[in-house]
């Protein structure tokens, strides 16, 4: 049976060519929609499976606003060849959707079946540092 081993939020998601070597920068939980909008490249849901059978299966992501309908929905398949180890690592990019603030569940299904579910907070407006800015006292 698969087994989930990651479903993360990222603002990238980097599948390094000739070593297979993924680098997932900017991890989150939450996220404000200005800072969002404002940004030139969507942000990632980094998946990683294991445990696929052989030949197609069928991948869905789900985002829902809880208590409401579902705002996201991406699908497709995964084909696992035999000659290659069956466990599968994708980062799909997510466009902003039109959310509001609140919390929302990201669910994925394999095969119709739901295999994994993470919140996810948003926030509206713009987010707040909590980095100090360095200062020069030359």
């Amino acid at each position: 049976m698969p087994e989930v081993h990651a479903l993360l939020f990222a603002e990238r998601v980097i599948r390094e060519a000739g070593n297979n070597r993924t680098t997932i920068v900017g991890i989150f939980d939450n996220i404000d929609m200005e800072d969002a909008r404002q940004a030139s490249t969507p942000w990632f849901v980094y998946i990683a499976i294991a445990g696929l059978p052989v030949g197609e299966t069928k991948l869905e992501l789900n985002i829902h606003r809880r208590g409401g309908e579902r705002d996201f929905q991406g699908h497709g398949n995964i084909l696992v060849p035999e000659e290659v180890p069956n466990k599968v690592e994708c980062g799909l990019p997510i466009t902003v959707f039109d959310a509001h603030a609140g919390f929302y569940d990201v669910s994925l299904r394999l095969d119709g079946e739901l295999m994994a579910t993470r919140p996810l907070f948003v926030r509206n407006g713009k987010a707040e540092s909590n980095v100090d800015e360095a200062t020069d006292n030359n």
